[in-house]
C-alpha cells in the first residue's frame, strides 16, 4: 500500500471517527428511550407512505438522466430504460452514500454500469455529467434559497453564513460560465491541455480527446435541445422541491405542524452536510437538525427521531442499489472502476 493511499485511509478513518463520535453524542443527550418513544409515534405505515414518496421523487430524477442519455444518442444506438435509469442510478446512490464524495462519489458506477448495457463509454460519462451539473446546479440553488430565507428569519447574523454564501456564490458562477461555454460550443478541456502542455504526452493526449468528445456532446445537446432542457430544468428543480414535502410529510407523523419558511430551511439547510467529506454526512446530517430546530424553537420535533426516519429511508435505497450493482457484475466493474 502506497503512503497515499495510507494518507487516504487515515484521513477517512478519522472523519469517519468523529462523525460516529458526534452522532453517538447526540444520541446519548437526546436520550435512547425518548428517540425510540418518538419513533414509535411515526410508525410503520407512515414510514412506508414515506418512502414511497421519495421512491417517486427518485424515478423522476432517473427519468431525467433517462432523457439525457438517451437524446444523446442517435436513432441506431442502444437506448437505455427507464427501469434500467432507475436501477443503475440508484447503484450510483448507494456508492455516494458510502463514500466521502456524497455528491458525486456514485457517478463512475453510474457509468460502468450503463456501458455494460452497450452504452458508449463517451455518451455515458457525457450523460451523467450534464445529469449531475443539474442535479448539482438545483441543490446549490436550493440551498442558497434557503440560507437567504435564513437571514430573512434573522438566523446567520454573527456572520457565521458568510463563507458559505461566498461559496455558493462562487459554485453558481462556476456552474453558469461552464453552461455558458457548453451551451456556446467553446472549448475547456483543449485550451488547459494546452497550456499545461499535457497534449504531448501520449496517455494524457488520449484522454483529452475523450474529453473534448464528450464536451461536444454536452455542447450538441445543449444547443440543439433547448426546450428539452427547459424541460429538465424544471425537472431538477421539482425533484429539489419534493423535499419541502418529505419535511411537512415527516413533521405530520410526529404531530407536529410546521409553516412553509421552517419546512423550507428544514429542507435546505442539512443539505449542507454533502459537501463535508464525511461517508454519509454521519453525525453532522444528525447534527444540522438539532442545531436548526434549537434556533428555530421546534422543541417538540426530536432532531435524531426525524433524522432516523431519513436514515432508515437512506439505509432501504442504499441496499437496493449495492444489491444491483452486486447482482450485475462485480468483476466487471472492478475491472473498469480500478483497472
Amino acid at each position: 500500500m502506497t503512503v497515499k493511499k495510507i494518507l487516504r485511509f487515515t484521513v477517512f478513518l478519522i472523519v469517519s471517527l468523529l462523525g460516529a463520535g458526534a452522532l453517538a453524542w447526540l444520541v446519548e443527550r437526546e436520550g435512547v428511550d425518548i428517540i425510540w418513544s418518538h419513533l414509535r409515534i411515526f410508525g410503520v405505515i407512515p414510514f412506508l407512505g414515506f418512502v414511497s414518496i421519495s421512491l417517486l421523487n427518485f424515478l423522476l430524477a432517473s427519468w431525467r438522466w433517462q432523457i439525457i442519455i438517451n437524446e444523446e444518442g442517435s436513432v441506431q444506438e442502444k437506448k437505455l430504460s427507464l427501469y434500467k435509469s432507475f436501477a443503475h442510478r440508484m447503484a450510483g446512490y448507494g456508492v455516494s452514500y458510502i463514500t466521502p464524495a456524497a455528491l458525486i462519489g456514485g457517478e463512475p458506477a453510474k457509468i460502468a454500469l450503463a456501458t455494460k448495457d452497450k452504452i458508449k463509454v463517451s455518451r455515458a460519462t457525457s450523460s451523467v455529467i450534464l445529469d449531475t451539473l443539474f442535479d448539482v446546479s438545483a441543490n446549490i440553488f436550493f440551498m442558497f434559497a434557503g440560507v437567504v430565507l435564513a437571514l430573512m428569519h434573522g438566523l446567520g447574523q454573527d456572520g457565521s453564513f458568510t463563507n458559505i454564501i461566498i461559496g455558493m456564490i462562487i459554485a453558481i458562477l462556476s456552474l453558469g460560465v461552464f453552461f455558458w461555454m457548453l451551451a456556446t460550443g467553446k472549448k475547456i478541456a483543449e485550451p488547459i491541455f494546452s497550456f499545461m502542455h499535457l497534449n504531448r504526452i501520449k496517455v494524457t493526449k488520449r484522454l483529452c480527446r475523450l474529453i473534448t468528445k464528450m464536451e461536444l456532446q454536452m455542447s450538441r445537446f445543449l444547443q440543439k435541445k433547448k426546450q428539452l432542457v427547459f424541460l429538465l430544468a424544471i425537472l431538477s428543480f421539482t425533484v429539489i422541491s419534493f423535499r419541502i414535502i418529505e419535511v411537512l410529510y415527516i413533521a405530520y407523523f410526529f404531530d407536529v405542524s410546521l409553516n412553509f419558511a421552517e419546512a423550507f430551511l428544514i429542507s435546505a439547510l442539512p443539505g449542507l452536510a454533502l459537501f463535508i467529506p464525511v461517508p454519509g454526512g454521519v453525525g453532522v446530517f444528525e447534527g444540522s437538525f438539532a442545531a436548526l430546530f434549537g434556533v428555530l424553537g421546534i422543541a417538540t420535533l426530536n432532531p435524531v427521531a426525524f433524522a432516523f426516519v431519513i436514515r432508515a429511508r437512506d439505509l432501504i435505497f442504499v441496499t437496493l442499489g449495492l444489491s444491483h450493482l452486486s447482482i450485475t457484475g462485480r468483476n466487471y466493474l472492478y475491472k473498469k472502476l480500478f483497472k
